[in-house]
């Protein structure tokens, strides 16, 4: 049987800072006034992942987790600009799933984080839940 594959951008969860960047990403929490925006929402980013992700590479038979849900958390590093600087992997499925989203995340545009007004440098959380089917 064909899969499925569907993926859930799990915004409740997501979270945002300003930061600054050494060799490893280091936040400091403050709350800022405008979270980062993705044009289209999270529908446009499910879409863009959904399109952009290869079914085999997240295969059960291929991951540690034995379930139909694998889920992958990136830690995105959003600048001034709504470019995405940096991406660490915050929980993992595969190192070919990982690689993709990681690559996939780098070409985000969002529209920036504002703080009294001003864009802002961010991190910003971004879960991502594979439903699959066989």
């Amino acid at each position: 049987m064909k899969g499925l594959l569907y993926i859930l951008v799990l915004l409740l969860s997501v979270t945002a800072s300003a930061q600054s960047i050494s060799t490893t990403i280091a936040t400091a929490s403050i709350r800022v006034d405008k979270q980062p925006e993705y044009p289209g929402g999270t529908k446009a980013i499910a879409k863009m992942f959904i399109d952009s992700i290869d079914l085999p590479s997240v295969k059960w038979q291929e991951r540690e987790e034995q379930d139909d849900h694998p889920e992958i958390t990136l830690l995105l590093v959003i600048n001034e600009k709504g470019l995405v600087e940096d991406v660490k992997v915050l929980k993992s499925i595969n190192a070919k799933t990982d690689a993709r989203c990681v690559s996939l995340a780098r070409k985000l545009k969002f529209k920036p984080a504002m703080l009294d007004g001003k864009p802002v440098k961010v991190t910003y959380k971004l879960p991502l839940k594979f439903d699959m089917e066989f």
